[in-house]
C-alpha cells in the first residue's frame, strides 16, 4: 500500500511541474477518501489517472467528486479500454448517435450497445439512451464542437432562419465527463476516422457547414 501511494504521489508531483497550485487547500475528507482508494491501486494505468485527479484537485480544489474516486476504485482494465474507445469519438458531453440511433449503430465504430450499458451501470454514462442534443443556431453563428481530440466549427448561412442542430446522444455522467477530460489525449479507437467522416457527412446532410480546426504546428 505504501508503494502504491508513493508511486501515485511521485506521478502527481511530475504532473504539477510548471502548473499553478491553488492557495485553497484540498478538503481533508476528500484527501482521506483519495488516500484510501490510492493505496489499494497497483495497476499503473489507474495510478496515472489518480495522479492526474490529485494534480487537478491541488490546482483547483473541488474539481473531482467523491463519486469519481469510487468509480476509479472499481474500474477494471476491460472497462477502461472500452471507455477509451468511446472517448475517442465523443464530444465533451457524450457520443452522438448515427444510423437512426439503433442498438447496432455503435458496431460500425468498434463498440456495441452492451458496452454502453455496462459502462452506464458503473457510472460513466447516464442511464437513459434517448437524450437529444438540440441547439437553435442563428445564421452565421458558429458552434465549436470537439470530437475526440479534434476541434470543429459548425455554422450555416441561411440568414432568413434559425436552424436546429440536433442529434441523439449517449450522455456521459458527471464522472464520465471528468474522466474524459483526463483521458481524451490518450484515447484510441481504430474506427475514429470512420466516425468523424460520418459525423461530418451527417452535419452537412442537415444543411450546416463544418470546418475542422487545424492544430498549430
Amino acid at each position: 500500500k505504501q508503494i502504491n501511494l508513493e508511486n501515485i504521489l511521485a506521478k502527481t508531483k511530475e504532473d504539477l511541474k510548471g502548473k499553478t497550485v491553488a492557495e485553497e487547500p484540498v478538503e481533508k475528507d476528500w484527501t482521506m477518501r483519495f488516500l484510501d482508494v490510492a493505496q489499494n491501486v497497483s495497476r499503473e494505468e489507474i495510478q496515472n489517472i489518480l495522479a492526474k485527479i490529485l494534480s487537478g484537485e491541488i490546482q483547483k480544489p473541488g474539481s473531482f467528486s467523491y463519486q469519481t474516486l469510487e468509480v476509479i476504485k472499481y474500474l477494471s482494465q476491460r472497462d477502461l479500454q472500452r471507455f477509451l474507445k468511446f472517448i475517442a469519438i465523443s464530444t465533451d458531453i457524450g457520443v452522438m448517435k448515427f444510423n437512426s440511433g439503433g442498438k447496432d449503430s455503435l458496431e460500425k465504430y468498434n463498440l456495441d450497445f452492451d458496452d454502453y450499458l455496462d459502462l452506464s451501470n458503473i457510472g460513466l454514462f447516464n442511464q437513459s439512451s434517448m437524450i437529444l442534443y438540440d441547439i437553435q443556431l442563428p445564421a452565421l453563428t458558429s458552434l465549436p464542437l470537439k470530437v475526440g481530440n479534434e476541434s470543429f466549427v459548425i455554422m450555416h448561412e441561411d440568414q432568413q432562419n434559425t436552424k436546429k442542430f440536433d442529434f441523439g446522444l449517449y450522455v456521459f455522467s458527471n464522472v464520465g465527463r471528468d474522466l474524459r477530460i483526463l483521458l481524451v489525449d490518450q484515447s484510441i479507437n481504430e474506427k475514429s476516422e470512420v466516425y468523424k467522416n460520418d459525423f461530418i457527412a451527417e452535419v452537412e446532410k442537415k444543411g450546416f457547414k463544418i470546418t475542422k480546426i487545424q492544430k498549430p504546428i
